[in-house]
This record gives structure tokens, sequence and C-alpha cells, in this order.
């Protein structure tokens, strides 16, 4: 399964979401734990900082980008799949060696009336053979909150379920 154009990071702690909203405060932990940032948090300290109560401790899309500021980190919000253009194998690949593990998170399908996140942290990229590379069945390894433990995900999982937010670590920045 491997080629010689996969990269990936030592993989990210795994931290398994303990409500059904809070995957975001999962990844945060395990992010903030990969880039070593000095005021690291559980996720329970960042549901409690930053959680709306109402909605089991999850946050809003545009919220996560104050949480991800206040720790240092650079993030964007690609709107729809036109936006996701950017979002490539060689983005992920430049992001991870330039700033480590990157989160995402994207939306998700549901039936009820409000839209619904996912996050995740990204922290490498493989591909089956090399007509994958530059291509949307480029694999992505994650850390999924959901059950706590290492996955591969296509990278169209992420360039298809939008808005999707991305955030990683502002190395030009100071540690917070």
């Amino acid at each position: 399964m491997a080629t010689d154009f996969d990269y990936e990071l030592n993989p990210p702690k795994k931290v398994k979401q303990k409500s059904y909203a809070t995957c975001w405060a999962a990844a945060f932990e395990s992010i903030l734990d990969a880039a070593a940032v000095s005021n690291k948090k559980t996720e329970d300290e960042l549901v409690s900082d930053y959680g709306v109560a109402q909605a089991g401790g999850g946050i809003r899309p545009i919220d996560l980008g104050n949480v991800a500021k206040n720790f240092g980190f650079l993030f964007n919000i690609f709107v729809d799949k036109k936006d996701t253009v950017v979002f490539t194998d060689k983005f992920l690949i430049e992001r991870l060696k330039q700033s480590g593990a990157v989160m995402a998170a994207a939306k998700i399908s549901t039936s009820g009336p409000f839209p619904w996140y996912h996050a995740q942290v990204i922290w490498g990229v493989k591909y089956l053979g090399t007509s994958d590379i530059g291509s949307s069945n480029a694999l992505l390894s994650t850390m999924n909150p959901a059950d706590g433990k290492y996955a591969l995900y296509p990278i169209s999982y992420f360039t298809t379920n939008t808005p999707l937010f991305t955030c990683w670590k502002n190395v030009s920045a100071p540690s917070p």
C-alpha cells in the first residue's frame, strides 16, 4: 500500500470524544498535544471554556476559529466545494511538513434541522499507487475522535462535505 510519496508524522494522541457533540474538543486536545503547545487543554477543559451547553458541548464552526487563534493556530474555512480545490494532497503535505498535524471539521449529513460537523486530526497522506497522487483517491491518515482510533479517509470525504474548517499550528508565531 505504501509508495515513496507517502508522508506521515508520528501519530497524534488518541482521544475518544466523551459526548456526541465534542469531537472538536477531543480533536483539539490531540492536536495541541501533537503541536507541543505549552498551554494544552483537555477535552473537558475545552468544552468548559468554549462549548455550548445547550448543544451538548458542541461549538459553531465559526467559533472554532477563535479557539484556533487562542492557541496560536492558523485556520481556514472552505465555504463550498469550489473553495476546496486547494485542499489537495500537496496542500496537506506542505502543512504537515511545515506545521505538523492539521485539524479538519467537515459538514456531515444529518436528518435534523441543524448542520452537523465532525472534526478529525490529519497526520499523514498515503497512496494506494502512484496514480492516486494529486487525485481524490489520496488517503488521509486521521485520528478520529468518534472512536478514538486511527483511520484512513479519502481526501474526497473532506472536499465534498462543506463547509470545511481546517487549522494548523502557526509556526511563525510564538507558542502561547
